[in-house]
């Protein structure tokens, strides 16, 4: 059940208090109506009980309508009143308003019957006006807890108006920037602005605020003392309750040692472009997808492909090694070889295999595959002429162990025949020995017989 509406009706007529009890208890049901008829009630009551609205003839006795408005205000300056005479003046009417009356009636029936709407659209009013100051606290506590973060953040802040002037900026925008806060509002800040940048960065913001759009820009500050400031700018529509737009609200990030980072990288990928391109070895670099970036002059000598040829690992393995079995035995060596070094954390061992060069003809290759920092760098070797002349030496190798073993047999019938030549001679010379042995000793014996023998030892 919705409550009633409690007044205070502070009056000493009782032929008034009755004329307008009646008009709001009894015509309109939504009432509850305390009437006091005296200074000291109108006080007592004032204290012991809440009301929304306080409905005060102009005349009382001992004291006005202006002395209870004085009365009511100090007590509660939001709850309103209602002055009701029929002998008041305009100038009365004026004071009163002046002083917070709500509103000022005329006490005839007309406008007794009248008072109902006045009381529902005065405090209607009152409920409009309370949400209005809550929502204005609640601003003033948003704006201040604004305030003391974007005071204590560690980038840029800023606001604008709808028309993209600036009316706020953080301390920490004023560092980026070089310029003061005084020095940044309104469309100041854009003199803070590199030259170079300062146009593309106006037409920029001229057509996100045209539509109502965000806002996003790399440039640079440059400050008084030389300075260069690289910022990253970002700024959204700021809207109301209702989705209007009422301004801007954005971001300044120092991004100067991000961009002296950038431009090392671009430098070093500069020096390291070139030390590909002028590497004695083919080389081809791809992606973490093993998609191609680039390849070498050497690459394109000694296969006669361009990254053009090979944009992606599958069309190499195509071209490459167009025989599928000798394809999967390549690809099988090189998982191998990955996994291997995986396990082990150590390098990924080359492999050797016969490319399919771009001519037709077969160079053996040795190639070696590397991991950088997302990008893969993969080298290529021409050990061709190597390994036609290992085949050499292995054959050469082969017809002198041959030429040997048939030398070595050779030697050993030699050997052989000499062994038995020695042999013979060794059992020739031994029975000389013995003939000359057994005449001697036969030519002794005839001497002792003293016959002449003839015989010579």
């Amino acid at each position: 059940m919705k409550p009633k509406i409690r007044i205070l009706h502070v009056d000493d007529s009782f032929h008034d208090r009755i004329l307008i009890q009646d008009a709001l208890e009894k015509e309109q049901d939504e009432y509850e109506v305390i009437a006091a008829d005296s200074r000291e009630k109108f006080e007592k009551y004032l204290l012991e009980y809440e009301f929304d609205l306080v409905l005060s003839d102009f005349n009382i006795l001992g004291f006005d309508g202006l002395r209870v408005l004085d009365i009511v205000k100090n007590k509660d300056p939001e709850l309103p009143v209602i002055i009701v005479t029929g002998t008041g003046s305009e100038e009365i009417a004026i004071q009163a308003i002046k002083m917070g009356a709500s509103d000022y009636v005329i006490k005839t029936a007309k406008h007794i019957r009248g008072l109902s709407p006045t009381i529902k659209s005065i405090l209607k009013h009152k409920a409009v006006a309370k949400e209005h100051k809550i929502a204005n606290e609640l601003l003033k506590e948003s704006e201040q807890l604004f305030k003391s973060l974007s005071e204590t953040v560690p980038v840029g802040i800023f606001r604008t108006d709808t028309f993209g002037n600036t009316t706020y900026v953080n301390p920490r925008w004023c560092e980026i920037a070089g310029i003061d806060f005084q020095q940044a509002v309104g469309t100041g800040w854009l003199n803070a602005i590199h030259p170079d940048d300062r146009n593309p960065i106006i037409e920029g913001w001229k057509q996100a605020v045209a539509d109502n759009s965000f806002s996003v820009a790399e440039y640079r500050f440059l400050k008084n003392d030389g300075t260069i400031a690289w910022v990253n700018g970002k700024a959204v529509p700021q809207k109301d309750e209702s989705g209007k737009i009422i301004g801007y609200i954005g971001t300044t990030t120092d991004i100067t040692e991000r961009k002296a980072i950038e431009e090392n990288l671009k430098e070093n990928e500069k020096k390291f472009r070139k030390l590909i391109e002028l590497a004695p070895v083919g080389f081809v670099v791809s992606d973490s997808n093993q998609n191609g970036i680039m390849s070498n002059i050497k690459f394109k000598e000694i296969t006669g492909y361009t990254i053009d040829d090979i944009p992606s690992v599958d069309e190499w393995w195509l071209r490459a090694y167009p025989d599928e079995e000798y394809r999967e035995k390549i690809r099988k060596q090189s998982e191998i070889a990955i996994e291997r070094a995986m396990k082990t954390h150590t390098k990924i061992s080359p492999i050797e295999s016969m490319v399919t060069c771009k001519d037709g003809s077969l160079r053996c290759l040795e190639i070696g595959f590397e991991p950088i920092g997302g990008i893969n760098i993969i080298s290529f070797i021409d050990i061709t002429d190597r390994k036609n002349s290992e085949d050499e030496l292995l054959s050469l190798k082969n017809e002198l162990e041959e030429r040997v073993k048939e030398q070595t047999k050779e030697l050993k019938i030699k050997i052989q025949e000499l062994e038995k030549f020695h042999e013979i001679t060794l059992n020739r010379e031994f029975r000389i020995t013995e003939l000359r042995e057994e005449v001697k000793r036969l030519k002794n014996i005839l001497d002792q017989n003293g016959i002449d023998s003839g015989l010579t030892s």
